[in-house]
This record gives structure tokens, sequence and C-alpha cells, in this order.
């Protein structure tokens, strides 16, 4: 239920007042009343009975409404008062609202007091919201600006479009040595303050893919030109729109915090609403066809002037006043039409896009379309409200992405806020913090000596007890989640109301510290031993390095091991100086095996750390030495030096349990101790190793200088053999067996060995698999076997009954086996092994050393060799590359192809089986030798029956397939092997994605001798590729042949089909082209025309009078004499011949005659007159042939001319019209052929 309203009435008459109230309860069902008359009962109301609203009567006896108004501004300044008041008082009454009443209701006009009393309980609503908002901007301010000031760490906030710095705390100031002035405005690229100018662009680019970022390294630069390196936490943050970058930078090069108190930041944002008062308008709504057009000002007061910013309104139309608000601003038209037409008052908030303002109006109408609007304005409260929205986003972006913790403490030091960054640190939940203080046990905060530290000496509670600020205390504070304790650097800054003399709250920040203490630790640790080795035995060392990780892990007990190089085996080295004097006096250098060991030995059977917090309830614990003390807890862990364990190192016995803290301290310390002890065993091996690495490296570089593998082997067994008195070499072939290839002993075996065997062979032979380490192992470098490890090699390769084996191991001493891999990449190609008795593990590094040397020299002879190789089967391929770009021939190609195949990869035969439709077909066959099997040469296979062969073609590499592959059908089996090769190789044949066929490459040999290796199958996809791309050239250029002879007799026939049509349409004799043509081309062939010549004549001659296409029938077809008019029209017929196959390419070179062939030899003809040898022969000769068969061949307007008469008009012509020697010439023709005809009638 809401509290009743509590409504003062200031009236002395009691009708008035009871008036008064039954209006108000018309309006307003829950009311309480008090009515009083005179000032002393007005304050005392005021004090005691705390009206929600006041209405007084203007005019009383002994007090009066502006007496009532003015000490309810002082009183109750957000209390409303309503002025009530006769007629005649009226303009005394809009004065008083001008000094601050809400309101005024006339007597007579008593009915709209409820109304008016409604309007001034929303009015005093906003007001209410007003303050709480601006107290709230406040407050968000203050609380932002406190954590902006006092954080110990630099914070910047730059616009991410152009990276200038709109704001950056004091640290920031300090961090990089400029001030505010010199740094807002600018750019970090501009003061140059990163190491690196692309460092910023890199992080903005971090941010849009993660969202935020946290504690990125990189390096800066100060005013001054100092140089360090920051760990920087950004996030983006979006206000008003525009995107900002929040940063928080940390000097980590000194880790100290400046000494100067932070400047306080000066306000930024300034106060939204500053005691404004309302604007108040009457107004007449007008109307057009029901519908609200416009409303006219009847009255305003002079806050509506003062807010608005318009003058002189009354008498006036809205959009008069304001134009365009009607088509900006329609809601606010239909909001006062509704009121004004229904009477039902209307509180609304508005923008106004026309006069760009907020306004928060109540509205009522005292009658029919009239209408009152009481209004404030309020943009600045909306201005507020954002910038308050955009504050605590900013103020939570900053506090929650923080890589500092901030906690925030009460007066009394009990939690009240913590950012996740100190929840992380702490281990404990906000929810577990809060209410806790400095004096809490939980925290178990220590100093940084590890003594206790007091409530009252946190760094909170000193700033809350004495007002000051502490900077960089160090502390240890208790993490229950990560079990340890975590050293932080901490700043406790106390926050003062205004005047207060004592702190209300303090802010701590903070880091983790605990890394870079440990780190620090660990590293003095490390240099005390590294200055401690130097003058002091190993077994010193030892007990210095458990000394040190007892130390930093608050362990009472320590113990150092070393383990045999059998992994067998465990030898006490050291106790801790604690351990030896208070837990145990067990004796140091025992040696026991690691099966008798007690649970702490589970760090060699795991091959790893283990962690004993819970000792006491182990069931596989075992009894201690004497006069061990008990254990609780325990830390041990293995040094392993080459997948090897060396030493057992381990702590116990730690106050709280062992966490991977001090597994990392323990571990560290262990491991850098187990280096020492190696540097001072490598300082007594290195006099040795250097010496033997001298001769070895003396003679590496002599063999590295053959190229013959043979003599590479027997020199490196000879050299190897200085370290013992039997040394051989072995190959590893590809069927994973060691075979011998040579061996080296001294002058003593050598005598003895003779005396035995004669001249037999050392042939021993075993799987690489019996050897010890085999592949993977053997790959690291060499190792020592013992006798015991020989006589398991042997045994594992039953070569204990080999005589000369056995010769070999009977010596009268126990002799160790070096064993060194040959690798060629991540392979191993052989093995060197020698036998002697000094032979130890300080011989390892030279030996392995040689061994890859002797290796890059057997490569380097193998690459020699597969240059050699490769080169002949480049030229090999070049060879056939020549010969089939030679060959046009179908079938020399393919002979071409199988042969040289054969020859080059030196198979047992190959074969060609080319697709032809659904089938395949052999089409070339080529042995390597006579064979008693048929190749198949024609041999047709349906492709459906040969499914292994279809899915070749699909593949892009040759496949290897054996006869023995139950994969295969017997249809492909024989197809591939013809019953003789074991193996096979085949090569599919693609022109781009159209499969051709498959290149068959057979081989009778076992596939044991790798006779298809991956060097064979790319020669036969290199020799397939050139395969497939000269049959698909043959192939094209067969049919390119046929499809051009097709095009050409396409051509003559239509060339033909136009010159008849011509002869038809000219009248032309029957066979007159036919018959021209003809002659012309025996007149040109006796000329020693070529046959392309020939062509182009034939071509010409047929289409000789092409060119009459062009002129009209009329003229053409005319029986009678031409005109000189129409002979011109006929004279241009070579022209239009010229013009009609000029654009024909095909036709262009056969352009002579139809155009040149009316010429004449003195130049008189036409279309060009040209004359002699301008004139194209061709054109010279078909002249002569033209007239010759129009003078013998019968035409419409005469008959025909004896031969002899044309023949003397020939001859006259000559020098004239025709070319003497073209005349000459087919006068010669003619006799020819006439004797032919007679000899041919004669011999019929």
């Amino acid at each position: 239920m809401h509290n009743p309203i509590r409504i003062l009435i200031v009236e002395d008459l009691p009708t008035d007042a009871e008036l008064a109230q039954r209006e108000i309860l018309k309006t307003l069902d829950a009311c309480v009343f008090q009515r009083v008359d005179t000032r002393r009962d007005y304050l005392t109301a005021l004090e005691t009975f705390q009206p929600d609203l006041i209405v007084s009567d203007y005019h009383m006896p002994r007090f009066d409404g502006m007496a009532a108004l003015k000490l309810a501004l002082e009183r109750a300044p957000l209390t409303p008062l309503i002025i009530l008041t006769g007629s005649q008082n009226e303009d005394t009454a809009v004065d008083s609202m001008k000094a601050g009443a809400s309101n005024y209701v006339i007597k007579e006009q008593i009915k709209r007091l409820g109304p008016a009393l409604v309007h001034a309980l929303e009015e005093k609503q906003v007001r209410l919201e007003r303050k709480r908002a601006e107290d709230a901007l406040k407050e968000s301010e203050a609380r932002f600006s406190t954590v902006f000031r006092v954080s110990p760490i630099g914070i910047s906030i730059t616009r991410l479009v152009d990276g200038q710095f709109v704001d950056v705390n004091d640290a920031f100031l300090r961090m990089f040595g400029y001030t505010r002035e010199e740094t807002i405005g600018h750019t970090s690229l501009e003061l140059q303050m990163f190491g690196d100018p692309g460092d910023r662009d890199l992080l903005v680019k971090m941010l849009h893919e993660r969202g935020r970022i946290h504690d990125i390294e990189t390096q800066f630069h100060k005013k001054s030109g100092d140089c360090g390196t920051l760990l920087v936490s950004a996030a983006l943050l979006a206000l008003a729109g525009e995107r900002y970058l929040v940063s928080t930078l940390h000097d980590i090069t000194e880790r100290k915090r400046a000494d100067d108190a932070l400047r306080q930041s000066e306000m930024r944002y300034r106060s939204l609403f500053e005691n404004m008062r309302e604007g108040f308008a009457y107004c007449q709504m007008i109307f057009e066809n029901d519908q609200p057009r416009d409303f006219r000002y009847l009255a305003v007061n002079d806050m509506f002037e003062t807010l608005t910013g318009l003058k002189d309104v009354v008498g006036k139309r809205v959009t008069e006043v304001i134009p365009g608000i009607r088509e900006a601003d329609p809601e606010l038209f239909e909001i006062y039409a509704r009121v004004s037409l229904t009477g039902k008052p209307e509180k609304f908030e508005m923008f106004v896009a026309a006069l760009k303002m907020w306004f928060s109006v109540s509205v009522y109408s005292p009658q029919t379309e009239f209408f009152v609007a009481v209004f404030d304005v309020i943009t600045e409260r909306k201005r507020a409200e954002e910038k308050l929205r955009e504050s605590e986003a900013r103020f939570r972006t900053l506090f929650e992405t923080m890589s500092q913790g901030v906690v925030h403490q009460d007066a009394e030091g009990k939690i009240i806020a913590a950012n996740p960054a100190a929840e992380r640190i702490l281990g404990v939940t906000l929810d577990q913090m809060q209410g806790r203080t400095s004096f809490d046990p939980r925290w178990r905060a220590i100093r940084e000596d590890g003594t206790d530290l007091p409530g009252e000496t946190d760094p909170a509670m000193v700033a809350l007890s004495t007002g000051r600020v502490v900077r960089d205390t160090v502390m240890g504070v208790f993490n229950p989640k990560e079990g340890r304790h975590m050293w932080i650097n901490i700043n406790a800054v106390p926050q003062f109301k205004p005047g207060a003399v004592h702190p209300y709250q303090v802010y701590t920040t903070f880091e983790d510290f605990s890394e870079r203490k440990r780190a620090q630790d660990i590293l003095q640790a490390r240099l005390r031993l590294i200055e401690f080795g130097g003058s002091h035995s190993v077994k010193e060392l030892l007990q210095a390095t458990l000394d040190e990780a007892g130390a930093l892990t608050t362990s009472p007990i320590g113990f150092y091991h070393f383990l045999a190089q059998d992994q067998e085996t465990i030898m006490l080295q050291a106790w801790s100086t604690r351990t030896r004097k208070e837990f145990c006096q067990a004796e140091e250098n025992r040696h026991y095996p690691v099966a008798e060991a007690g649970v702490w030995a589970d760090c060699v059977r795991e091959r790893g750390p283990v962690i004993h917090n819970d000792y006491a309830t182990l069931e596989q614990r075992r009894g201690l030495p004497p006069g061990h003390a008990p254990i609780t807890r325990e830390l041990v862990v293995p040094v392993l030096r080459a997948n090897r364990i060396v030493a057992i190192v381990g702590v116990g016995n730690k106050p709280d349990s062992y966490t991977p803290v001090d597994l990392e301290i323990l571990s560290s310390l262990a491991d850098f101790s187990w280096d020492i002890v190696e540097r001072k065993r490598v300082e007594i091996e290195i006099q040795r190793s250097s010496e033997q690495l001298a001769v070895l490296n003396d003679a590496a570089l002599t063999i590295q200088q053959h190229l013959d593998p043979d003599q590479i082997y027997r020199m490196a067994c000879e050299e190897l053999r200085r370290f013992g008195t039997f040394a051989s070499v072995y190959r590893i072939n590809a069927d994973g067996w060691l075979r011998h290839v040579h061996t080296a002993m001294s002058g003593e075996l050598l005598t003895d060995y003779v005396a035995r065997f004669g001249d037999r062979p050392i042939n021993p032979a075993l799987p690489i698999s019996t050897v010890p380490g085999a592949t993977e192992g053997l790959r690291a470098g060499a190792q020592v076997l013992n006798a015991q490890a020989i006589h398991r090699v042997l045994q594992k390769a039953s070569l204990e009954g080999h005589p000369v084996i056995e010769w070999m191991f009977a010596r009268p001493h126990q002799e160790l086996m070096l064993l060194a891999p040959l690798t060629q990449g991540d392979k191993t190609v052989g093995l060197l092994s020698v036998l002697g008795e000094s032979l130890g593990e300080v011989d390892v590094p030279a030996v392995t050393l040689f061994a890859r040397q002797v290796s890059v020299a057997l490569e380097n002879a193998q690459l020699f060799g597969a240059e050699q190789a490769r080169r002949a089967e480049l030229a090999g391929l070049y060879d056939l590359a020549r010969a089939l770009a030679g060959t046009d021939s179908f079938d020399e190609t393919l002979h071409l192809i199988v042969q040289h195949a054969v020859e080059t990869i030196r198979v047992t035969f190959a074969r060609l089986a080319l697709l032809d439709h659904d089938q395949f077909v052999i089409r070339a066959a080529y042995p390597i030798r006579t064979l008693n099997c048929d190749l198949n040469a024609e041999r047709e296979e349906p492709a459906n029956q040969l499914e292994f062969c279809q899915r070749v073609l699909a593949q892009s590499a040759p496949v290897v397939v054996y006869a023995d592959d139950p994969a295969l059908s017997p249809h492909d089996r024989h197809m591939l092997f013809l019953g003789i090769a074991k193996s096979a190789c085949l090569a599919p044949l693609r022109a781009g994605d159209v499969p051709i066929g498959i290149l068959i490459l057979a081989e009778a040999r076992a596939p044991e001798r790798e006779p298809f290796n991956a060097e064979k199958c790319n020669l036969a996809r290199a020799i397939g590729d050139q395969a497939a791309g000269a049959i698909r050239r043959v192939t094209l250029h067969a049919q390119t042949q046929r499809d051009a002879q097709d095009l050409a007799d396409a051509y003559d026939a239509t060339i033909e089909g136009w010159s008849r049509a011509l002869d038809l349409r000219d009248n032309e004799t029957e066979g007159h082209t036919q018959r021209v043509t003809e002659l012309t081309v025996r007149l040109a062939r006796a000329f020693g025309f070529d046959a392309e010549q020939l062509v182009r004549v034939r071509r010409g001659a047929l289409l000789h009078d092409i060119g009459k296409m062009g002129i009209p029938d009329a003229i053409l077809l005319k029986p009678g004499t031409l005109t000189e008019q129409e002979w011109e029209i006929m004279r241009r017929h070579p022209d239009y011949a010229q013009m009609l196959l000029t654009p024909i390419y095909y036709l262009a070179p056969a352009l002579d005659i139809p155009y040149c062939h009316h010429e004449k030899w003195n130049g008189t003809g036409y279309p060009r007159g040209l004359k002699g040898d301008q004139i194209p022969l061709a054109a010279r000769l078909f002249a002569v042939v033209d007239v010759w068969d129009a003078l013998t061949s019968n035409r419409p307007y005469r008959a025909a001319w004896p031969k002899v008469r044309a023949r003397e008009y020939i001859c006259a012509q000559s020098g004239s019209h025709f070319e003497p020697h073209a005349v000459e010439q087919f006068l010669k023709l003619l006799d020819t052929e006439k004797s032919s005809r007679a000899l041919a009638e004669w011999q019929g």
C-alpha cells in the first residue's frame, strides 16, 4: 500500500478548507489533511506534519499566501504550493507563481483544484527524480575519479579513430615524464612513447580480435629519453557513439610507484540541473476536419520565454512561431488535441525536434479545445543521464579489466567490493571477501622475512588509522585455491568526506608479485650455487643445493641420489645440512636397487616428479633408514638427461602441503645443480675427447674427399680401429638386415685369425631389430654395450654357433662394444662397431661425430652416383623428346616410346595399351631380350574386364603392382604380367583430363631387388607424360590433316558452284569457266608454278568474272551493243571482284586473276591500266587463255572461230594485249596437247 498524501491547507475559514478537501478527494482518494491559519502553526506543521502538498489562501487576516510561499521555499523547497484566490486577485496570484508557486486556482473555479494538485505531485516527482539523478551522477563521478586518481598504475583514455589522448592519470604522466598539457590532444606516435611505432596498431588489432587484452609486454620511451618495458591491459569502450581505448600501463622496469600523490582530476562533467523552474502556456487547439492542425498561444509566463527562447508568442499560432513543428513533431499535436477534447490530464517527456530540446510536460484542459501546458526543459537532465551511463560503463570497464587487484573497504576495514583481478590473486570470491577485515586469520598474512603480519599493520588499516597513503608494501597472503602464499605489492589510499578529519573508506590496489619474487629467489640461489661450485667438491655442491631448496620450500629434510646407467641402482650422495643434524644418520654413498627403495623412488618408476602430502596413509611405504625421523610429506623430482634419469632430489616435512610452485623451485635447482656436476665431469674428459676428435676429424676430412662408397667404408673402419682391437662396418639393406662390409683388426688379432680361418671372409648378418636401441635409439648417437648386452644380441640373432663370432668374443678379457649409426636424414643406413677394453661413454661423442662425418661422405657419394644416373636419365628423356618431335608417324611414335622405356628403366618388357572406345588395344610392345612368350601386339581387351587398369587410369602417378596381388582379376593379371613378370609399374597416360591409355613396364626380377623404386617410378612418370603428349600430338596432327583437306575440298566445291552460276547468268558458253581454269593451270605449271601457287591460280580462274555479280542484268544481258556509259559500268566488274574477295582471308591470295585479267601488256587495259610486269603473272597467263576460249567457242552473238584464225589473232596481239612470252608458251602448250591427242587416237 502507498502512504496517504499529506496535504497542508493554509485557510482561516473552516468552510472554505472543507470545500477544498471535498474537491481534492474527488481526484485523490488517499489523503490526510491539516489546516493552519497562523505563521507559528504553519512552521510547526512544516516540521512535524511534513506535507507532500500545500494549498494556501492568498489573503487571510493573520497570515497570507505570499508569506507561506516564502517560508515553503526556505524550509521545504521541493514541496509544491498552490495559491487559492478570488477572481479579483488573479493578477496577484499570477505574481505568486512568478515568485515560485506551483500553480493557482480561482475559488470560483474550485473544480480545477484536483487536477492542479495532480500536476503539482507529478511536478514534485520530476524534481525528486532530477535530484536523485544529480546525486547518483556525483557519486559515480566521485567513485570513478577516486579509482582513476589513486591507481598506482598508469591509465590512459584515447580515441580509437585518431589515437589522441583524451585523459590520463598522474601515474601515467609520472611514468612517461610528460605534463598533462603535453599529452592531452596528442598521440603516442607524436610523443614517440612506443619503442616500436607499430606496437599500438598491433594492440588495437588484438583488441578487435579478442575484445580486451591483458598483460601485453611492450617497450616505451620516456620524455627524458630513457627506455623501459610496460605491461599493457586494455579494453574498448563506446561512449556517445564514439569508440575509446581504455589502457592500464604498469612500468615493470623499476617496479616502484611514484612518490607524489595523484593530483585531483578536475571535474569533467558539470551539473545537469541547476534550480530550473517550469514554463506555463495556455493555448487554444485549432482543428480542421476534426484533425488537430495548430494551436494558438493565449497566455505564457516569463519562464516560458526563458526556457524556450521564444519571444512575443501570445496571440500567435505555434506554426508561425516555430515553422515546421507540425511535420517534425506530430505526436505533440496528437497529445494536446486528445487532452483538449477528453479533459483527461497527461504527463509525458518528449524531444521536440523543431526546437532540438527535451521537455517534461504536464497538460490538462480547463475547457474543451483549450489546454494548459506546464513544462520544464529536461535537455540537460537527459544529457546527464546519458553521461551517467557512460561514466558507469567506463568505471566498470576499468574496474573489471585492470590487471591489478582493487579492494574497497569501509571505515572499519570491512571489505565492500573487489574486482575480478583481486578475486584471482587472493583466491577468494567477492562473496567470501565481503565483510572480512585485515584482522581475519584466514589471510595468514606474512612479511617478506616470513614472520606474521599483524592486522593493524596491514596497509589498509594503516591508511585508515593515519589518514595517509601507504605505498609499495610487499606482503604475503595465503591463497586457498592455490594452497600457497601469494606475494603482493600493495598500495592503500584513504578517502575523506568533505570537511572530515578521519577517512570513511579506503581503496587498496595490488599486483601479484609471486612469480617475480620466486624467480628472484631462485636466481639468487643459483648465483650462490655457481659461486659455491667453483671452489668446492661435487658432494659439497649437492649439499648446498639441498640447503637452498629447503630454505625456499621451508623443508627441513633434503636428499640427493644418483641413478646408475643401468637405471636400476640408486647411489645416495648427500643429505641437507639440517637433515644430517636433526633427522637422519644413514651413511652416504650407499648403493641399493630401485626395487628396494621406498615410495619416494616412484619418481624413477613413473619417470616424473611425485608429491606425497599424506605420507602416513601410503600403504606401499617402506621402513626408513636407522635413525631417520618420521616423514609427514615429501616432494621428489628426477633429473633427466637424454631421456635417462641421472639423479633423484627430494625434500620433506614442509609445514604445509607441497604445491606445483614447490615443484618448480626444486626442479629448477636440481637441474641447475646437475648442470654444474656435468660441467665438472666434462672438464675431466675434455682433454681425452679433444685428442680423439682431432685424430678422427683429420681422418673424416680425408674420407670426405672420396666418392666411392666401398673405399669410404674401408677407410672409416680402419680409422675406427684406433679405439679398440676389432672394428667393423655394416650396411642396412632394404630387407632390414645388417650386411657386413669391412673389418679391421689389430696385428695380433689378424695373425690369430689367419692361423685359425685362413682367407675365410667375415660375413655375419643379423636383423637390425636385434641391435639394442635399433633405428630410433641409434639415431641419437653412439652407445656402449657390455658383455651381457653383446651376448643377448648374439642370442637374438642366432649367431652363437658362428665360428668367427665365437672367436671374436672368446677373448681372455671382457671387452666392451661401441656402436655408432650411419644416418641419412631420419633414416639409419649403416652401423659402425668397435671392440675394446677401454671403451666408455667418454668415447661416445667423438665416435658419434665421426659417424656423422662418415654419413655425410657416404651421402655425398650416393648423391654423386644418383646425380650421374639422373643426368643419364635426363639425357635419355631429351633424346626421346627429340625423337618424338621428329616424327608425325603414329606407329613410329609408339615404337619409340616402348623402346626408350625399356632401355632407360631397364625392365623386362614394355607395352602400350591404348583406349579405343570401350577396349584396351596393345598398340606397341618391346622386350629387353628375346622372350619365350607373345607380347600380344594389336591384342584387344574389353575395358570392363580390366577393373584394375581402369582404376590406374584415374590416378595421376604410376602404380606399382605385384603378380601375387589378390586385388587383381585374372584378366588384369594376364594383361599386365603375361605369365612371366613378377612386378609391374603402370604409368597412366592422360592428355589433360582425357585418358589415353597405360604404359605397362613389367619386370621378371623378384621385388626384393627393388626394380621399381621411387626414382624409377618418377622416371616412368616422366616418360609417360612425354608419351601422352606425343600420342596426343600425332593423333591431333592426323586429324588436323584430314580436317584441312575436307575444308579445302569444301571451299573448292563452293568456288566451282559460284563459277557455274556466273556462267549461267552471263550466258557464257557451257563449260567456259572450267575449260579456261584447266588450261590456265596447265600453262602456269609450264611456267614453273608450285603446288600452292597452282591452287591460287585455279581458284582465281574459277572466280575470274565474280565481279560481274555487281553489274545490272540490263547491261550484262543486253543483246545489242553497249553504250559508252554502259561500258563504263561494265569495266568496273574487276573492282567489284576486288571488293568481294579481299575480306575473305581464304580467297584473297587468288585475287590476281579476277582483278587484273583485263589489263593489257601495253597498259591500255582496265581497271588500273597496269603495264608489262606490273600485271601479275597469273593474270597475264589467264588473259591469253580467256581470249582463246572466247574466240574458239560458240557464242549467242557469233559462231566459233576456226583455231587457225584464233591462233593468228593471239599472235597478232602479242606485245600489245598479251605478254609475248606468255603467248609463246601458250602456243607450245597447244601444240603439245595436239600431238598427245593425235598419238592417243593413233594408238587407240
